[in-house]
């Protein structure tokens, strides 16, 4: 009975070891089928990040991004006036589908579909909500950026103070054919992010 116990004990031990090399070798081999994906059909997205209200992006080792797409005017898209016959119970919290098209060399907002487009288009899927006000509110999961710990307090003094007035952040996405994205890199300026900092930190070390 004993012997019986200890080979149960094994072989659960065993399965829980086996678990935690599978899930993260898993988790890496969806990325990189996202990243081929988006590399055979283009699908590379550059959004324009946008301050917060007040401003406080840093929560711990990751950056709290906003983004340019996430707020748009029924108004002004194509499918507005089927979206508001929808309704705000019906679309709240539901995926949606983010038809983007290029405004110089970042990606903006075409329409906004309930059902997935064909895949030839360029899109994202997102949570929606819809207010009173007409106002559709979109909802990604990759903003949070997340940064080596010993730049953090460098990155957020940054944006603190330089943000509004003199600052372009913006964040590379891959995309695959089901609009699911993958972070590529954040840029400052045109500069990645933490060569960016890393630059400020040298400069402050020389002062």
């Amino acid at each position: 009975m004993a012997d019986l116990k200890k080979r149960t004990i094994g072989i659960i031990f065993a399965i829980v070891c086996l678990l935690q090399i599978a899930i993260p070798l898993a988790i890496v081999f969806s990325a990189e089928q996202l990243t081929r994906d988006a590399d055979i059909n283009n699908r590379f997205i550059r959004l324009l990040c946008v301050p917060r209200d007040p401003i406080d992006f840093l929560r711990g080792r990751f950056i709290d991004l906003r983004f340019d797409i996430e707020q748009v005017s029924l108004e002004n898209l194509p499918s507005g006036k089927s979206l508001e016959l929808t309704g705000t119970k019906n679309l709240n919290d539901k995926d949606v589908y983010v038809l983007l098209k290029r405004e110089g060399d970042l990606n903006v907002i075409e329409d906004v579909v309930p059902g997935m487009p064909p895949n030839s288009a360029l899109f994202l899927r997102a949570k929606a909500s819809l207010w009173n006000d007409g106002i559709l509110s979109l909802k990604y999961d990759f903003n949070r950026y997340y940064i080596q710990e010993n730049f953090a307090i460098a990155a957020d003094n940054l944006l603190r103070a330089d943000w509004k007035d003199t600052l372009s952040l913006v964040l590379t996405v891959a995309a695959d054919s089901t609009g699911n994205a993958l972070q590529k890199k954040l840029e400052l300026n045109g500069v990645l992010m933490e060569d960016y900092i890393k630059k400020e930190i040298d400069a402050d070390g020389a002062d």
